[in-house]
């Protein structure tokens, strides 16, 4: 009997829910058709409040049925009109707050009507306050700033809820993420701009590092060639070349000089090994031969200190060794660039010797029949076929001798265009070679020391 009563009661509350859920559904209906008896009426404060009761039940899921929201956008949109109509500015409040209680995705027909009198009534408010400000009643001009803070605090709200956020405050976050991320991206543009400018200037930078190096090299290559053809000319006894005459040069004989403590100021020494140094380097770069005039410059000094001269001579014959062919920078360097050269040309080069007394303005006096042997005597041979004067054996200074071996060896054993990079025994052998170039004792003294 008890099963039975219990039956009974399940069926009665199962009707009783279908009732209750029908009732709920019309109920829906019947406050939507009231709302739109209001609208029709003009009452569309009244319609949207209606409409809101319904939008209520739609808050958690947030999913307003579209009838309802059209509904909702009606009532609100004509309320807007109206208040932008008669500019009464406490019934947008209203409206603001009514809005911002009860949401739903409102058109942008609806944001432009908001945004309008929004506008209308901040410039309302301001008049009020610059009257205030004339009738220099501070009360009023104040209560006029509050509203007018109060009325932009209302507006940031409302828009806060329509664009999906709970508060203004997370409208400030997001702009503050927002603003993060343009100065992050700003930084991230610097940065890249910094490291696109470094690299094209790496890149201009090894770009220009490679031209000169090729540019060097052909150099070095057009003048190895140069001074091979030149060497191989026969000497024109009868011809007058530039420069000095022959016949009014002076024998040089050995120069032996003081030993280094002797020589008064070592600093004065010190300046001369720079000039040295300094004038060497721009001859290297027109010649293209790197390094060339340190290179030979170290070479004569051990030979030096082989045939056991004093340390004062090895020292000067050391710097001399820098510079000996100064005289290449008198000649164009498009001659140096040249493929092909003249007789004329030729000349011109091998007048070079000659050339380099105007750039020994700065050697002491008593050390510059040293420079000038130096410069003059180098390409001499032993048996008299060098150039200039074609001198012989002792005639030729011995620092010119060493210079002339230092010189052969040094471009043995680097690549020139007209053979390949020799070893050291290659190279000594190739100089032994040739008899009545070099004076065998430097071949000695060079031998020992590489």
């Amino acid at each position: 009997m008890t099963k039975k009563y219990l039956s009974v009661i399940a069926v009665l509350l199962c009707v009783c829910a279908l009732f209750a859920a029908d009732s709920s559904i019309k109920s829906e209906d019947q406050i939507l058709n009231e709302a739109n008896l209001l609208y029709l009426d003009g009452k569309y404060s009244k319609a949207a409040e209606k409409v809101n009761t319904v939008i209520d039940a739609y808050v958690v899921s947030g999913a307003v049925p579209e009838n309802v929201r059209l509904m909702s956008e009606a009532a609100y949109s004509a309320w807007l009109d109206e208040i932008l109509k008669n500019k009464d500015y406490a019934s947008y409040e209203q409206l603001c707050r009514t809005l911002k209680t009860h949401p739903f995705k409102v058109s942008d027909q609806i944001r432009k009507r908001l945004d309008q009198i929004y506008q209308g009534e901040q410039a309302y408010i301001r008049s009020l306050q610059n009257k205030a400000s004339v009738d220099l009643n501070d009360a009023e001009w104040m209560k006029n700033n509050q509203r007018l803070e109060e009325s932009t605090k209302l507006q940031v709200e409302l828009l806060a809820v329509l664009n999906g956020y709970k508060n203004s405050e997370e409208i400030q976050h997001e702009q503050e993420l927002i603003r993060i991320q343009k100065r992050n991206y700003i930084i991230q543009c610097i940065l890249v701009g910094t490291a696109v400018i470094i690299l094209i200037s790496l890149c201009a930078v090894v770009v220009i590092l490679l031209v000169n190096a090729k540019k060097r090299k052909k150099i070095a290559e057009n003048f190895a060639v140069m001074m091979n053809v030149v060497a191989l000319l026969n000497r024109d006894r009868g011809e007058k070349l530039p420069g000095p005459d022959p016949a009014a040069d002076r024998m040089p004989g050995p120069l032996e000089i003081p030993a280094i403590s002797d020589l008064g100021h070592t600093e004065d020494f010190l300046n001369l090994e720079k000039e040295c140094t300094t004038l060497g380097s721009k001859i290297d770069r027109v010649t293209g031969r790197k390094n060339n005039s340190r290179k030979v410059s170290e070479l004569v000094f051990k030979m030096a200190e082989k045939f056991h001269v004093s340390q004062g001579t090895a020292l000067v014959y050391f710097c001399a060794a820098m510079v000996y062919d100064a005289g290449f920078l008198s000649i164009g360097s498009n001659i140096f660039e040249a493929e092909h050269l003249t007789v004329k040309e030729r000349y011109w080069i091998r007048d070079h010797v000659r050339q380099a007394q105007k750039y020994f303005d700065f050697v002491p006096e008593q050390f510059l029949p040293v420079f000038l042997d130096a410069a003059e005597y180098h390409h001499e041979n032993l048996d008299g076929s060098g150039y200039m004067d074609g001198i012989t054996d002792k005639e030729i200074p011995l620092v010119a001798r060493m210079i002339h071996t230092a010189e052969s060896y040094t471009s043995l054993i680097n690549r020139r265009v007209y053979h390949n990079i020799m070893d050291r025994d290659s190279a000594i052998k190739e100089m032994k070679s040739r008899p009545g170039v070099y004076d065998p004792r430097t071949l000695e003294a060079l031998e020992e020391i590489v």
